[in-house]
């Protein structure tokens, strides 16, 4: 039984926010000016994190067909079983990247970053004005191969994780985990179960 409102309608009229006009919410990021809360990319601590494919078995042994190779390093660079640290609060630039062939939708726990491009151009509208924390890279269209975004870990200090969110690759080890800590803490690990 639908009634008439007889409230005051707060509701946002969706055209006000067609690109170009009021944004809901204002983001820290300059595209033109290359900065981030004023912090310049170029200065920026910069990962970058390819997820591949291979047959065989990982540099600890372990068998899978997948994995992540971070700054170029060997596979499984930073696997779970090794802590890497990311500085709480500074500005890092991640350049996520797949070799093609299979789509990887790579999430990222308990923090949102900003794309700033993809297959190094403008991001299209609908990824420019939001903040994320899944960054799907892979060959089908509104996609690309590569996606660089802008990330800081602003509120958790410990463990964050990072993965493919396909669950076969997920469940083959294509994951792997950071630690935000501040400069100067004592980092203690966490013992494996």
């Amino acid at each position: 039984r639908v009634q008439a409102y007889t409230g005051t309608d707060v509701s946002m009229n969706p055209a006000d926010y067609e690109p170009g006009k009021l944004k809901m919410i204002p983001l820290s990021i300059d595209r033109a000016a290359k900065t981030v809360n004023g912090v310049p990319l170029a200065t920026a601590r910069h990962h970058t994190f390819e997820f591949k494919h291979s047959g065989g078995t990982d540099n600890l042994g372990h068998e899978g067909p997948w994995f992540i190779r971070v700054d170029g390093g060997e596979r499984n660079a930073w696997v779970p079983e090794r802590i890497s640290t990311i500085v709480h609060g500074d500005l890092e630039v991640w350049n996520i990247k797949t070799g093609g062939g299979w789509t990887h939708p790579v999430h990222i726990h308990f923090e949102e970053g900003m794309i700033l491009t993809r297959d190094g151009k403008a991001p299209p509208e609908w990824e420019k004005w939001a903040r994320k924390d899944m960054y799907r890279v892979g060959p089908e269209n509104d996609s690309g191969l590569e996606v660089e975004i802008a990330f800081r870990s602003r509120d958790f200090l410990g463990a964050y994780v990072q993965h493919c969110h396909n669950t076969m690759h997920e469940d083959h080890a294509m994951l792997l985990r950071l630690d935000a800590r501040r400069l100067g803490a004592v980092l203690m690990p966490t013992p494996m179960p």
